[in-house]
């Protein structure tokens, strides 16, 4: 732990040289602690999540995200058009993106009211809501049938556990002294 403490050297001095000389050491100190300190180790068993589950809840917080603005923004704010194409506009890489991946064709957005837009969000929101349930709901079941599938295969392997397993048997074990 010594040679993470200050050198000697290094006296406070209101100069910015030894400020910003002391501030480096300040550094150094803290990455010399973290290189000691143990790191978490990776789970080899996690499996990432599919694509569409992730897309469907990053989509899901930007629509959420553009409807509390319609929402707590005054909606006569965007009565003047230069406001609402400029808002719209904004929001259009989104929106498209979202609309083609779910084969919905919406004409012309920029041309939509306010409240149009508005009711088209909440829409989009809903029909993502329902996808996103549906895909992590068709993950979990997947997960679950490949869990009881590995527990299965290990009990077709080792009979002797299954026998055991039926009957509540405890493990026999022996301990010699």
């Amino acid at each position: 732990m010594e040679e993470l403490c200050l050198s000697e050297e290094s006296m406070y001095s209101p100069d910015s040289r030894s400020l910003n000389r002391l501030w480096n050491e300040i550094k150094s100190i803290f990455k010399q602690a973290s290189a000691k300190l143990p790191c978490k180790k990776d789970n080899l068993f996690l499996e990432q999540l599919p694509e569409s589950i992730v897309y469907f809840k990053k989509k899901m917080r930007q629509l959420s995200k553009i409807l509390l603005q319609l929402i707590l923004k005054k909606l006569p704010a965007y009565a003047n058009d230069y406001k609402r194409y400029d808002y719209i506009n904004s929001k259009l890489a989104i929106i498209t993106d979202l609309s083609y991946r779910l084969n919905i064709d919406k004409p012309n957005i920029l041309a939509l009211s306010i409240l149009e837009f508005k009711q088209f969000v909440k829409d989009l929101f809903n029909i993502v809501t329902i996808r996103f349930k549906k895909d992590d709901k068709n993950y979990k079941t997947e997960r679950i049938k490949f869990f009881v599938d590995k527990r299965y295969q290990k009990l077709a392997d080792h009979k002797r556990r299954v026998i055991n397993s039926v009957l509540n048997h405890q493990k026999k074990t022996y301990y010699f002294r």
